[in-house]
């Protein structure tokens, strides 16, 4: 390696080790800031966040492809949506994310819930391309508009506790319309097992909430344990702030 290869090379690794640092230094500032500032109660998500994911519904949707392949949950969705089967319903539907993930060989249909008008619109474009002619695709504004009748054999939840008001009230509306047997499968994000992070989690919660409509940091066990879930398996990752959960 030529002279000035090296210190191209040795230059790099400093500028990132700066950049690192700087970063670093910049994140304890804060958190040390939030700590010291007085906090009465966590963020809960309102309705208004529907407001938020009709401005954010591109932008969104491109931003969870990159950073999903880069965090592993991409991989997450792959293997744990291929459990889903018969009659399913997807609470929290977003852009149709999980189109891609699902065995439509073993789906007889699909009920989407989605309040976002903006969300609803990219999910039926990616539908067209996704989603076979075999499967019965239905779409709903919200719970109430669900037939009374309703029941599932399989409810999928994917990252939507972060961004309801009523994440208990939801959990046993799933638990409601599951058929006897069937199964509900969550992927969600919060709280981490380590206490540094959840720090960072807490100091930027306000803001993330406000530019993108979840709550990161909220307590995932304290909420299916609130439930009337019935827990089969729940396994965690990202420092544990990713939850794969199996319930009934």
């Amino acid at each position: 390696m030529g002279f000035l290869k090296k210190a191209l090379f040795f230059g790099g690794i400093y500028g990132v080790g700066v950049y690192a640092g700087a970063v670093a230094w910049t994140i304890r500032k804060d958190v040390l800031r939030y700590e010291s500032e007085p906090h009465l109660k966590p963020i809960v998500p309102e309705k208004r966040v529907v407001s938020i994911y009709n401005d954010i519904a591109e932008k969104y949707s491109k931003k969870i492809t990159k950073e999903e392949l880069f965090s592993g949950i991409y991989f997450l969705r792959f293997f744990h949506l291929r459990n889903a089967k018969g009659h399913v319903l997807e609470i929290g539907s977003g852009p149709g994310s999980n189109f891609s993930f699902y065995k439509w060989k073993q789906i007889h249909s699909l009920s989407l819930i989605e309040p976002s008008e903006e969300m609803h619109k990219l999910a039926s474009t990616r539908a067209e391309k996704k989603v076979p002619e075999s499967v019965h695709l239905k779409h709903f504004a919200e719970f109430e508009k669900l037939p009374k009748e309703s029941s599932f054999d399989t409810i999928v939840q994917t990252f939507c506790l972060c961004s309801q008001e009523n994440a208990v009230k939801s959990l046993n509306r799933a638990k409601q319309m599951l058929r006897p047997g069937g199964q509900i499968l969550l992927i969600e994000h919060g709280q981490s097992k380590y206490g540094w992070l959840n720090k960072i989690l807490n100091t930027y919660a306000e803001s993330h909430y406000q530019n993108w409509g979840c709550v990161w940091n909220r307590d995932i066990n304290e909420l299916i344990g609130e439930s009337d879930l019935e827990l089969e398996s729940c396994k965690r990752y990202n420092f544990g702030t990713t939850y794969v959960i199996k319930a009934h």
